[in-house]
């Protein structure tokens, strides 16, 4: 998993945040090609990192760049940049609940959406396939929804022609659902497999 810092939203718009099934979260100047800071978390196998914009409301302070960072440890992992962008800390870190989280997006600041993720779980049965919305602020459960059957592969939160913005989450079943966001109400589903 790995996550650019956008050019236009840092004053280091060459670094990267890279996460593996090593248990390490790196950071890297991709013009030099050189890896700035590692640190392993024991147990942390990294399955997404999204970063979080400098417009966003987070425990980053103003004008700071943050990463979220998912894991099989069951835990969502909030971090920044110290060091003027040489080094990786932990700034939160929530214990997620009893699936892994596989799937996150980061929404974009919009009005009455600021500073909010959303995650997908893995599982295999209704109880345990769970979008969740999170503040970014303080790393808390804002809403969640029990909709899918078998593992939420992939979702990401994008803009509706109204300027709102929805959820589109995919399972590894095919089927394919959008929320919208951040209430999580069910806009349409339909499944993939019905379509071929």
């Amino acid at each position: 998993a790995m996550a650019m810092i956008p050019p236009s939203s840092s004053p280091w718009p060459t670094r990267l945040v890279s996460g593996s099934r090593d248990c390490t979260v790196r950071l890297w100047d991709i013009e030099r090609a050189e890896c700035l800071h590692s640190v392993h978390i024991l147990r942390n196998v990294v399955t997404r990192v999204c970063c979080v914009g400098t417009d966003q409301t987070t425990s980053c302070g103003a004008g700071s760049c943050c990463f979220v960072q998912t894991s099989e440890d069951l835990r969502l992992r909030l971090w920044g940049l110290e060091q003027n962008g040489q080094r990786l800390t932990v700034l939160r870190e929530v214990h997620a609940g009893q699936e892994q989280l596989v799937a996150l997006d980061v929404a974009p600041a919009a009005p009455g959406v600021l500073g909010l993720a959303a995650t997908g779980s893995k599982g295999f049965e209704r109880s345990s396939c769970e979008v969740c919305v999170w503040s970014l602020r303080n790393l808390e459960r804002r809403r969640s929804a029990y909709q899918f059957d078998n593992t939420i592969e992939a979702l990401k939160i994008v803009p509706r022609t109204s300027g709102l913005l929805q959820l589109v989450a995919v399972s590894c079943d095919t089927s394919i659902k959008c929320f919208s966001f951040p209430e999580l109400q069910v806009l349409w589903d339909d499944s993939l497999a019905t379509r071929a």
